[in-house]
Order: C-alpha cells, then sequence, then structure tokens
C-alpha cells in the first residue's frame, strides 16, 4: 500500500472512530480505502483524494450514526463510497437543507403564491402593480413565423426615486 494510501486509511479510521467514541476502527477503514480506491481505477488522483475527505468528514462531523453502521456491518464499504452527499445526511439534515433551499428559493424569487397561467413553476413577485410599467415581447408564436404583431406584455421595474436628478457621463 503507498503512502497516500496508508494516510487515507489512517485519516479515515481516526473519522470513524472519533465519531463513534474511539471504537477501533481500522479494519473497516481500509476495506472503506479499499472501495474508494477501487472506484477511481486504482489511482490515487484528486478525485480519490477529496472522495477520502469528504467521507471521512461526512462520517466524522455530518453523520455519525452512519459510521456506527459501517462499524456494525449494517453498510458495506462499497455501498457507502457509491452514495452521493445527499443519501450520507441524516433525515435530520435533509429536511433542513430542504427547507433553507425552499427559503432561499422564496427571498430570491420573492414568491407570494403561485401563477396558474405558467404552471407550479412559475411565481408572483411581490413588486406592485404601481412600481412597474409595461413593456412589449414578441410571442411565441411570433417565432414561428405565425401571428404576426402578436405581443405579449411584460411588467419591469420603474427606476427609483433615488436615481432620480442623477446625470450620467456619455463619453461624448
Amino acid at each position: 500500500m503507498s503512502d497516500i494510501r496508508s494516510k487515507s486509511a489512517n485519516f479515515l479510521a481516526d473519522s470513524i472512530s472519533a465519531a463513534t467514541g474511539g471504537q477501533d476502527a481500522s479494519s473497516s477503514a481500509t476495506q472503506l480505502e479499499q472501495a474508494v480506491f477501487e472506484k477511481f481505477g486504482q489511482s490515487t488522483s484528486n478525485d480519490y483524494r477529496n472522495d477520502v475527505r469528504n467521507i471521512g468528514l461526512t462520517l466524522k462531523k455530518d453523520n455519525p450514526q452512519l459510521a456506527q453502521d459501517l462499524l456494525q456491518g449494517n453498510v458495506a464499504p462499497n455501498q457507502l463510497v457509491n452514495m452521493s452527499h445527499e443519501e450520507m445526511k441524516t433525515d435530520e439534515q435533509a429536511k433542513h437543507d430542504q427547507q433553507l433551499r425552499q427559503q432561499n428559493l422564496e427571498a430570491s424569487v420573492g414568491v407570494d403564491e403561485l401563477d396558474p397561467e405558467h404552471g407550479s413553476t412559475q411565481g408572483i413577485s411581490r413588486m406592485q402593480e404601481d412600481d412597474m410599467e409595461t413593456y412589449g415581447e414578441a410571442g411565441d408564436s411570433s417565432m414561428g413565423g405565425g401571428g404576426e404583431g402578436e405581443f405579449k406584455a411584460r411588467a419591469q421595474p420603474k427606476v427609483g426615486e433615488a436615481m432620480r436628478g442623477i446625470e450620467f457621463e456619455t463619453g461624448i
């Protein structure tokens, strides 16, 4: 076993041991390292190193129960190596991450309610109609050559009061 592989196995053993309260994890760590090594075509490439690092940190900090399951034989090293990052999360972490994604989506889009005309993926902005002007936009039918002159309305925000009176250089 090369120096990189032995250091990787030691890192995994330390991570598993820390997650399981000091239990001996050398045999499980060696099997896990071997599975990672085989996953990357028996190469110690950067991908191999990143995977070892990610698995070790996940077992140690994010999901110690998964480390315990590995030691008890409930999860095989080959199975663990092929899990996605999402699959390695605890149920609580996955639920929390989903809530954060939803909150971030709502904050970035400003969704108050869903627009039934555009399906469930389109939201209605919180912008008030008073703050918008309508501009024309070519409809889908004009793209195919038919329906010439058909436009649909698109809302655009007005420039705010803060920008009034500011002169911009034109470079002329």
